[in-house]
């Protein structure tokens, strides 16, 4: 299936144009603000005494009841040096105002969703775990398995359990997997676009689809902006592909439920088998295509109980977008059930949880917890300064922690916000590798070579507190092991950072970073 050039260049003027009318509507609010708080501000010294004062009010509230801490500092910042344009436009983009409809249809669905897990839970899997070797013996696996426990999120024994270590084995494996769908397709993806990898995928759904097999996709709206319209939309629905988009850029203008994505990477098939990872839906992630060299990417499948805890996840989230409560969780229960070594907990998180994030939650018990050795790979460290200190502390207190970025880079100004923080982490002991093949996008944590986490999260304030994500934790399986062996194949393929390139590099440069990491919680 390939498009001819005309659609592709109606697309790209669509989505151009759109971002130009999203770009205008912003700038045109700032500038009204501004000029209006300017306006405020020379009526008379005494409305500035009292603005003043209203600032220091402000900045009281923010700095005790806002929920996000990575942008805290921004607000408190903006408010104090400018007033008048600091409190209106908090006001307008600070605080969550989703609408009264939708927050009431997101709680429920949330609440739905709890009551689906906790009914489909089993009481024997957690016997089973605390009796396990593993359980008893590393007293980090029992701290970080209490705390997804005591966040709703179950563990799951009776679960097979694959690690993939590329974007291209995890697809080939998912491919061969949907050839074999009796009931249902689901997928979920933060970045869709056609090419190479999707004409697999999709020529696998159109006889899916032919055979009554059920399909729904699930995309983000941002994501996806310059890779569907509505065209392309209406051709997949009329061919029996059920897409939906999430949070479409045109709505929520005026405040930052904008920011809000859906960057959750799930597939799932007739309720016994599910994916999760780093990975895209497009060329790129499977190595069809190489723009930054070698993608590394890894991803995680399931197989068993635990399916459901993505199952459940995706149903949540495609209630939310199409703004009806189906009330189908039970139809979706695995009926396939295998007797496999391991335990596993599926989380979820979004900014309907802030201020208690379980993603960046259970990421800080792994860290927090490590005793002998700590893995981190991600495509950016853009994090707040309480983060960065912990891993300091942790490699001080006499752990090996590693820390794997990208050599290649998608998004620049990110990196600089990265690097900046290499010199602190460094002096604390922390191994700064760079992947020379080309780009890590992978998601990954292993602790003690004991226990891990593949997941969608990105150590980033977007993935902590704006976007919806998901991963898996997992221990007592071989799988854990093979993590950490791909660990050290990355390790063997990347370069060291050291304090004498930082240095090198020039203050000018180093600078940057630090004053990007002002902008860091919009990156």
């Amino acid at each position: 299936m390939s498009a001819n050039k005309s659609p592709e260049r109606k697309l790209f003027f669509n989505a151009t144009t759109h971002l130009i009318i999203l770009a205008f509507f912003f700038f045109a609010q700032i500038a009204l603000l501004a000029t209006f708080s300017i306006y405020l501000q020379s009526i008379s010294a005494y409305l500035m005494i009292i603005l003043y004062f209203a600032a220091l009010c402000f900045c009281l509230f923010i700095s005790t009841a806002h929920d996000n801490p990575s942008t805290k500092v921004f607000w408190i910042v903006l408010t104090a040096i400018f007033p008048a344009f600091g409190i209106l436009l908090y006001l307008m983009w600070g605080l969550h105002r989703h609408g009264k409809h939708r927050h009431e249809l997101e709680h429920q669905s949330h609440k739905d969703s709890e009551e689906a897990l906790y009914a489909h839970s089993d009481p024997s899997d957690r016997q089973e775990e605390e009796q396990s070797d593993a359980f008893q013996k590393h007293a980090s696996i029992r701290l970080i398995s209490n705390y997804l426990t005591a966040q709703d999120f179950p563990v799951y024994a009776r679960t097979g359990m694959t690690y993939f270590s590329s974007g291209e084995k995890l697809f080939d494996d998912c491919i061969e997997e949907m050839s074999r769908a009796k009931r249902f397709i689901f997928i979920s993806f933060f970045i869709f676009r056609e090419g190479q990898l999707w004409d697999r995928v999709y020529d696998v759904l159109l006889r899916k689809v032919a055979e009554g097999v059920e399909v729904r996709m699930l995309l983000d709206g941002a994501g996806t902006l310059f890779s569907l319209d509505r065209d392309r939309i209406h051709k997949y629905r009329d061919e029996g592909i059920n897409i939906r988009l999430f949070n479409p850029t045109y709505k929520y203008v005026n405040n930052l439920y904008l920011n809000y994505r859906n960057h959750q990477k799930i597939i799932i098939i007739d309720s016994n088998i599910g994916y999760t990872g780093g990975v895209n839906l497009a060329d790129e992630y499977a190595n069809l295509t190489s723009p930054l060299g070698y993608w590394k990417d890894t991803g995680f499948k399931l197989e068993g109980r635990a399916v459901f805890g993505l199952t459940n996840i995706f149903i949540n989230m495609w209630d939310q977008t199409v703004k009806k409560l189906s009330n189908s969780y039970t139809l979706y229960y695995p009926d396939d059930i295998p007797l496999t070594q391991g335990f596993c907990h599926v989380f979820d998180d979004g900014p309907y949880n802030n201020p208690k994030n379980p993603a960046e939650g259970v990421i800080n018990r792994m860290i927090e917890t490590a005793t002998e050795t700590l893995f981190i790979s991600t495509p950016y460290l853009a994090v707040s300064l309480d983060f960065i200190d912990t891993l300091c502390r942790v490699s001080r207190s006499g752990v090996r922690v590693v820390i794997v970025v990208p050599c290649q880079l998608d998004h620049w100004y990110v990196f600089e916000v990265t690097r900046s923080f290499f010199g602190r982490l460094i002096d604390a002991g922390v191994d700064i590798y760079r992947y020379s093949p080309g780009m890590i996008h992978s998601k990954m944590i292993v602790v003690d070579r004991a226990h891990a986490m593949v997941s969608s999260v990105n150590l980033d304030n977007r993935s902590f507190y704006t976007q919806y994500e998901c991963g898996v934790w997992f221990f007592d399986t071989p799988e854990v092991e093979r993590v950490s062996e791909d660990f050290d194949e990355i390790i063997s393929h990347s370069y060291a950072v050291t304090a004498e390139e930082l240095k090198a590099e020039g203050m000018i440069r180093n600078s940057l970073g630090h004053l990007m990491r002002v902008f860091s919680p919009l990156m």
